[in-house]
């Protein structure tokens, strides 16, 4: 376990911070003196600036050797002090001889090695591979590559997930920063794994290339509670990414990459980052949105349990010059956070859901047209632009759940991030729907979303999983696994029921206008009656234009352009003079719709000159108030064609409800009103078969909007039209939707393949 650490690269990069924040320390760069600051609740500081020590240091070769938090060992190394705890940066990979018997030689396949071949920049293929992401290749970038940072955290994934990440992106990154800590999410006592000089810290320096400067830093917090928020650690743990970016040197153009251990952007898409024409890494940015997220295909438990269709959205990319630490504070003011004002993610209003309503108002911004610069929590969890490729594969790949045994599952859903908490007194199968999937993957059930590793479209596979005995090796791992939990627990195969999605031998629903022949059987609960009376004059929905499916019917009312509102029932809506100078916005002002696109990104061209695209909005409706109602229809009064309401029947667990909105309600007449005159406003009805949702809390919710796409097609909707899906709470902003009505907006350009191109 002898190793020496060349520490002295370290004089010449001293971690300091220059921000208004008052627990951060501020130190000029040439002085060695670290200043004392004030602040009321501020916790004492300490900045350590030793000098680097030159001997050789006799580390254990396990980090079972680190029962506790080798705080003495810790306290050698360079550490920045702030308010919930302390960062501890440890040697990089550049700064560790490997010792003899720790060197770890990948070994790489013939079809491996010729991807990852791939350093040198050939323009063809350079422009080719710009093309299937629709970026442009120009003379900027031809002789250099923009340059990579990786952020992520680290507790218990495996070495055999840490491997595909690395794999992937070998030689890529010019540094990854990896931040350990001593609490889990419920902030949960836990053992290092990568202590200085282990085994696992060795192999993980290597694993990322020798081109790549890896680093496992280290975070002991002060936090004694997450205030009821399961991810808060999890959200300040990941500001040591952004202190050991600046460490290394990160610059505004490069590019910050954060996500989670078993995440990464496939090598291509990476590639296509350092070299393309990407809008969102021009210089010179808001930093309001400006990020990227990855069309992830999500790999469950095992290289061979993919579904089809299944797409997260990390990691993240965020250019330099927008994340905290590397751009410019003096133009991108800091903004307000949820802990303490300084700390995780921002405050509603002050940036938090893009909402910057507060920031503007208190002058934070002042006069700059700027917005704070971002902590590697932001780049995670705020919303970007979905990257995908043209053909619509995947952007990025994510190896989910794939742990050594089944303890590690039942901890992790104990403990972490999305802690479940009877993670402990059951199946893995029964614990969460994702690793349900993995679990029946791994016994073989046949079902019908399964995608085989070499279907995903034109797009290359993990590169660590385009070997075969690895492929089989993680699956039979993984179907070990699974034989261990089902032994524990006692249980039969015929057992290993389907607990969160609905059985693979369940028939398909019958569609309007099929002939298909229902094979299957279904239970109608016959307690819900299908008569139920709901308007003032005793008409029934049985009355009405239906459609009937296997899982319930539905009922078309008369819109609100059938219908004559009675005298005593007329709403007249009120505006003060700025409202109505916002809604009287129906004329299509040339100059002033070009203006309106610039603010989003699009062109306004010739063909949206005469006519805007109609909007069609599908939502369902239960027991929202009117105030919502109204602020949402304000917001879109007279610019939609339809808005389609969909009222259930019954709550989403299946309890029966009564109508809110029957035929001639107060509550009817006065809501077909609210969205304009202009506007096709109906409810319609769904009376459900269902008697159980398997599981699944939301299937009444996904089969309830089917009545949106049977109302838009009653209502005419066409090919050039916009259907608007949210909740009777949500809504775009009206500026935005005239946007959508007029420019021309690449996801709304005819001919799409129609598998990501939503907004």
């Amino acid at each position: 376990g002898e190793t020496s650490y060349k520490l002295n690269s370290f004089e010449n990069h001293p971690i300091y911070r220059r921000r208004y924040d008052s627990d951060y320390p501020r130190r000029d760069k040439n002085s060695t003196e670290t200043k004392k600051l004030k602040g009321e609740g501020i916790h004492t500081l300490h900045y350590h600036l030793r000098a680097p020590h030159r001997s050789n240091h006799s580390f254990p070769e396990s980090h079972h050797d680190f029962p506790h938090f080798s705080q003495d060992r810790l306290e050698v190394l360079r550490s920045t002090s702030l308010m919930h705890g302390t960062f501890y940066f440890a040697p990089t990979s550049h700064d560790v001889n490997i010792p003899a018997h720790a060197i770890h030689r990948p070994s790489w396949n013939r079809v491996q090695q010729n991807m990852l071949d791939d350093d040198a920049i050939d323009t063809e293929k350079e422009k080719e591979r710009c093309k299937r992401y629709n970026y442009e290749y120009n003379n900027r970038t031809l002789s250099k590559r923009r340059r990579l940072f990786l952020g992520t955290m680290i507790a218990d994934e495996s070495m055999e997930v840490i491997q595909a990440v690395s794999s992937e992106v070998y030689n890529l990154f010019h540094t990854v920063s990896i931040v350990e800590s001593n609490v889990t999410h419920n902030l949960s006592p836990r053992k290092w794994r990568f202590g200085m000089g282990s085994d696992n810290l060795l192999k993980l320096q290597q694993l990322f290339g020798p081109k790549t400067k890896v680093s496992v830093d280290y975070y002991v917090t002060n936090l004694t509670s997450t205030n009821g928020d399961d991810l808060l650690s999890d959200y300040i743990q990941r500001e040591g990414n952004n202190l050991r970016w600046s460490l290394n040197g990160m610059e505004p153009d490069d590019i910050a990459i954060v996500g989670d251990c078993d995440e990464t952007f496939s090598r291509d898409y990476l590639r296509a980052l350092q070299v393309c024409d990407v809008p969102e890494f021009r210089p010179g940015k808001k930093c309001r949105g400006e990020k990227i997220m990855s069309s992830t295909l999500v790999f469950e438990s095992s290289p061979k349990c993919v579904t089809k269709g299944r797409r997260w959205f990390h990691p993240d990319a965020l250019l330099g010059e927008c994340v905290d630490q590397v751009g410019d504070e003096s133009i991108h003011l800091p903004s307000k956070r949820e802990w303490n004002d300084k700390h995780s993610n921002f405050k509603e209003g002050y940036g938090g859901g893009f909402n910057f309503t507060l920031y503007d108002k208190d002058g934070l911004g002042g006069d700059t047209g700027k917005y704070p610069l971002w902590f590697a929590t932001d780049i995670r969890m705020n919303p970007g632009n979905w990257a995908s490729s043209r053909d619509g594969s995947a952007t990025g790949f994510h190896f989910h759940n794939f742990f050594e045994s089944a303890k590690e599952i039942h901890w992790k859903y104990l403990t972490y991030g999305h802690a479940w908490g009877g993670g402990g007194d059951r199946p893995i199968w029964e614990i969460h729907e994702d690793i349900e999937l993995g679990v029946q993957c791994a016994r073989g059930v046949k079902y019908e979303n399964w995608l085989d590793f070499t279907e995903e479209r034109s797009h290359p596979m993990p590169i660590y999983y385009l070997n075969e005995e690895a492929r089989d090796a993680r699956h039979r791992h993984w179907q070990s696994i699974v034989e261990e939990d089902r032994l524990y627990f006692n249980r039969t195969e015929s057992e290993m029921k389907w607990v969160f999605h609905p059985p693979p031998t369940s028939p398909p629903v019958v569609l309007v206008g099929t002939n298909e022949e229902n094979t299957g059987t279904i239970e109608v609960n016959s307690s819900l009656e299908n008569s139920i009376l709901v308007d003032t004059t005793a008409n029934c929905i049985e009355n009405l234009n239906s459609t009937s499916l296997l899982h319930g019917t539905f009922y078309f009312a008369p819109t609100s352009h059938d219908v004559n509102i009675p005298a005593h029932a007329i709403h007249r809506p009120s505006w003060n003079r700025v409202q109505q100078n916002m809604l009287d916005d129906d004329a299509i002002d040339t100059e002033k719709e070009k203006e309106r696109c610039k603010r989003y990104n699009y062109e306004y061209n010739n063909r949206t000159l005469s006519k805007r695209r109609r909007l069609f909005l599908g939502t369902m409706i239960a027991d929202e108030s009117m105030e919502v109602i109204q602020a949402v229809s304000s917001e879109v009064y007279n610019l939609f064609h339809t808005v389609s309401i969909v009222e259930s029947n019954v709550t989403h667990n299946l309890s029966p409800r009564k109508w809110r909105f029957g035929m001639g309600s107060d509550n009817l007449l006065k809501l077909q009103q609210l969205f304009g005159p202009k506007t096709k406003v109906s409810v319609d009805y769904y009376v459900t078969n269902l008697t159980s949702t398997n599981g699944d809390d939301l299937l009444s919710d996904y089969i309830q909007r089917e009545g949106n796409n049977l109302r838009w097609s009653l209502n005419g909707m066409e090919p050039d039209d916009i259907a608007i899906v949210g909740d009777c709470d949500e809504t775009f902003s009206r500026d935005y939707l005239r946007a959508l009505q007029v420019c021309d907006v690449p996801e709304f350009r005819p001919g799409k393949k129609c598998r990501g191109e939503k907004i």
